[in-house]
């Protein structure tokens, strides 16, 4: 196996033959601190593992508005350490990055170009709709939830959220309608509800598998955001689809991180996944057999990767 992190250079070394050919990374919890930043240790890993001609793919149930700016601070650190005169070298001349989005409804190339849309279909979308409005009327402020849905190049919500806070972990704002008769219902890749009442989040889920199990489906991301999205659509089944195009196969190839039950499936689709220290509980219960490696404000990803592939 060679030692890749010895050189930096652009092009995949021929003679590579490293463990694996693919690393998928989670963002919120994984490679992201709790400031919702990319630490100097973790882009350099990147960079370095990327150079050695593995392919980098970021994995996320954010929509990809939510992403450009990691996107953006990526793509500055790699022209910034290149090391090739001249020339403004960006990810996807290192083998990366595609980007899975909204919990796989949504695939981008290197080159930022839309190559998988997968929507849910408008009925189900504005019978979800329907069903929050009814239940928001008689709810008290903890009991309500809140609205965000993803299109391709759009991104909406139903309440005016701290914009500092925004701004902070997006890096951008999302469009705000206080009516859901105003949103959209049709090319949408996922919604998720948010409520400070987990319970109504958990009876929804339940209510909304059982009614339209052959149009949806659905995970709690967190003990407060319950995420819906088509039928089959999930990490995993993007992955496999970017390996299609890659020619890589996740189960033999690919090692993942991440940190919660929307990543559950890649963790269980890949030759290894790792889960963070950081991570659910629920999660590390139903993966008893991943292993658990630091945590997301240690450098977890970046530590394991540099053991992994044998980086000075």
């Amino acid at each position: 196996m060679p030692q890749c992190g010895t050189e930096k250079h652009i092009s995949a070394p021929p003679s590579y033959t490293g463990p694996f050919v693919a690393v998928v990374v989670d963002l919120d919890g994984t490679i992201l601190d709790d400031n919702h930043r990319v630490s100097d240790v973790t882009k350099a890993t990147l960079y370095e593992v990327a150079s050695c001609g593995v392919h980098i793919i970021i994995a996320t149930g954010r929509p990809r508005e939510g992403v450009a700016a990691i996107e953006q601070e990526l793509n500055s650190y790699f022209r910034c350490n290149s090391r090739v005169p001249g020339r403004a070298t960006s990810l996807a001349e290192v083998k990366g990055f595609h980007l899975v989005a909204s919990n796989g409804a949504r695939i981008y190339n290197t080159t930022g170009e839309l190559i998988s849309a997968e929507s849910i279909d408008n009925s189900v979308v504005r019978a979800i709709y329907e069903r929050v409005m009814e239940s928001n009327i008689n709810a008290n402020s903890e009991d309500s939830m809140l609205v965000s849905v993803h299109q391709t190049g759009a991104w909406w919500v139903n309440n005016v959220l701290p914009e500092e806070w925004l701004r902070r972990k997006y890096g951008t704002l999302p469009e705000v309608r206080q009516n859901l008769s105003d949103f959209p219902t049709d090319g949408v890749g996922k919604i998720c509800l948010r409520s400070f009442n987990e319970g109504t989040l958990r009876t929804f889920q339940k209510e909304l598998d059982t009614k339209y199990e052959h149009y949806i489906t659905t995970v709690m991301t967190s003990d407060h955001c319950l995420d819906i999205m088509p039928k089959g659509v999930s990490k995993a089944s993007a992955l496999r689809m970017v390996g299609e195009i890659l020619n890589f196969e996740p189960h033999r190839d690919a090692i993942a991180f991440g940190d919660s039950l929307n990543d559950r499936d890649m963790l269980e689709s890949v030759a290894k996944g790792c889960i963070m220290k950081n991570g659910k509980n629920e999660l590390k219960e139903l993966l008893p057999h991943v292993e658990v490696v630091g945590c997301n404000e240690e450098d977890g990803v970046a530590h394991k990767l540099r053991e992994v592939f044998l980086l000075s």
